[in-house]
């Protein structure tokens, strides 16, 4: 699922983790909050360290398979 961004770009959800809380349950939560639809998290499928040039922010991005 891709959704529309403040650049105009398409990405993933994602956003920041609160303290405390696992990896799992952050992209659960935001998914929840940005789409409405309840996930279940479960291993990791890849990571990458990445740069926005536009906003001069670094980004940690973790693909995660996950199930509705």
């Amino acid at each position: 699922m891709l959704l529309h961004n403040e650049r105009d770009e398409w990405e993933l959800p994602g956003g920041k983790i609160e303290l405390g809380e696992a990896l799992e349950e952050c992209l659960a939560r935001k998914i929840a909050k940005e789409t409405g639809w309840p996930v279940q998290v479960t291993e990791i499928l890849d990571s990458w360290m990445g740069h926005i040039a536009e906003v001069n922010r670094h980004v940690f991005i973790v693909t995660y398979v996950g199930a509705t």
